[in-house]
């Protein structure tokens, strides 16, 4: 009985491990990884006590066969809740940079801009263009985040290319040097953006298969079981 018992304990936080991580993927709640490391631990526990009562070659041979699985569920679990957190921040620095584009546009381009005259005119509604395509982004990224939808990702990626040719039509007005050398930083602001956003979409599709082959490692496992 004890040995049944230790082979059961095995596979069930073998499946606890799986679901904690296919759950953090979802939902990074540090509760969840936490989680997932106590049953890693409970699974060497019983692993150990399995072997002790084991009374055969062939049982021996299950337990280290099982073994060698579960370290490579462990590391496969690890990887996605690593990318996950990755991405995470990736998210946060890029929702950062919408919110810098907003301050600049508000404040040190709005001062250097000239004060009077059509150039002003042009500068101002060029400035509000690109601060509502901004806005779109930031409204379209949080979605993307919390529904990774083919069309949330057709519309970001739209919303994306909107904003850097609002940023193009900025560039292109004569602002004046001081104007220029604001808008020269909030181009690279820009730039980040794009180049964040296409890095988050990348890790989302991968994500997305890595989930998938660990969910397939997880039932290799308990086929052993």
């Amino acid at each position: 009985v004890p040995f049944s018992i230790a082979a059961l304990e095995m596979e069930k936080n073998s499946c606890e491990y799986t679901s904690g991580v296919l759950r953090y993927v979802s939902d990074p709640d540090p509760a969840l990884r936490a989680e997932a490391a106590h049953d890693i631990g409970d699974f060497t526990e019983r692993h150990a006590v399995y072997m002790r009562l084991a009374t055969n070659e062939h049982e021996r041979a299950l337990g280290r066969k099982v073994e060698a699985e579960h370290g490579k569920l462990i590391a496969a679990g690890n990887a996605l809740m690593d990318e996950r957190d990755r991405l995470d921040a990736v998210f946060d620095q890029t929702a950062d940079l919408l919110e810098r584009i907003d301050d600049t546009l508000d404040g040190p381009l709005l001062a250097a801009i000239p004060r009077a005259g059509p150039e002003r005119g042009a500068a101002l509604a060029a400035m509000q263009d690109v601060e509502a395509e901004t806005a779109e982004v930031g409204f379209w990224l949080t979605l993307f985040k919390f529904r990774p939808t083919p069309s949330a990702r057709t519309r970001l990626l739209e919303k994306v290319r909107e904003q850097h040719d609002a940023a193009t039509n900025l560039r292109r007005l004569p602002l004046g040097a001081e104007a220029r050398k604001v808008e020269a930083t909030l181009h690279e602001y820009h730039r980040r953006v794009a180049a964040n956003v296409r890095e988050l979409l990348a890790g989302e599709t991968t994500i997305s298969a890595r989930a998938l082959q660990f969910d397939q490692q997880a039932t290799a496992i308990d086929d052993i079981f």
